[in-house]
């Protein structure tokens, strides 16, 4: 009788099992990210799209010319010379010339902007500005932005020999927002108050839109495709 009388509690006790939430035990993937320093600002939606997989991202900041193929994936921005890894695009990046606030030049054609990191033109007076020797601000050759500032604006012309070296956009933008005679080079998503951008013809502008790159060192699958398919 007692057996009789149990079985009606077992059965409840089976069906509010089966009924109750399923309990996740899946470890978190981690992501290991090398990225670019003017890539920096398409890292908010990595996270984002790292946190809808469950997966955490850890971040090391690189020159291109160093990322490794040891890393998940990596993030810069405009096509290397060498493409030997898979690439995919998660979006474009304007790149920009930028001046002292200051600066009363506000609008040069891109051969004028080659001419004044150049050297052909070294001071502002040339194109209506004070008369100020032009201090150009470029950066290494490993960076991804000065590749497709030198292929895009210098069109394979040498910087001047007066160009200081930046080691980052923000020492950039701190170096130009302090020098009125200085000019530099920039993202659209980097800009800030300190400096201001030069405008260029709208056809010469456009022609400065460039690809941000996702690689990784083999075709993504599983938590890594669903990542780059959420950056798309």
């Amino acid at each position: 009788m007692k057996m009789r009388k149990a079985q009606p509690l077992i059965c409840l006790l089976l069906l509010l099992a089966a009924c109750a939430p399923a309990r996740s035990d899946a470890t978190p993937s981690t992501l290991e990210v090398q990225f670019s320093a003017a890539a920096q600002p398409w890292l908010a939606a990595l996270y984002d799209c790292a946190a809808g997989q469950n997966a955490t991202v850890r971040l090391e900041q690189r020159a291109p010319d160093q990322f490794s193929l040891n890393a998940s994936m990596a993030i810069r921005i405009g096509e290397p010379q060498a493409l030997t890894l898979s690439a995919y695009q998660i979006g474009d990046e304007e790149i920009i010339i930028v001046v002292h606030p200051e600066n009363p030049v506000t609008q040069l054609a891109l051969i004028e902007v080659r001419q004044l990191f150049s050297g052909q033109a070294a001071n502002w007076n040339a194109f209506g500005g004070p008369d100020r020797p032009v201090q150009p601000w470029v950066y290494a050759p490993g960076e991804d932005l000065q590749q497709v500032f030198a292929r895009s604006v210098m069109q394979g012309a040498p910087v001047a020999g007066q160009a200081r070296m930046a080691a980052s956009p923000a020492e950039m933008i701190a170096a130009i927002g302090s020098d009125p005679a200085a000019i530099g080079v920039l993202t659209r998503s980097l800009l800030t108050g300190a400096v201001r951008d030069l405008r260029l013809p709208a056809d010469e502008q456009a022609r400065l839109r460039v690809p941000v790159l996702l690689l990784t060192p083999t075709r993504p699958d599983g938590t890594l495709a669903a990542i780059i398919a959420c950056l798309q």
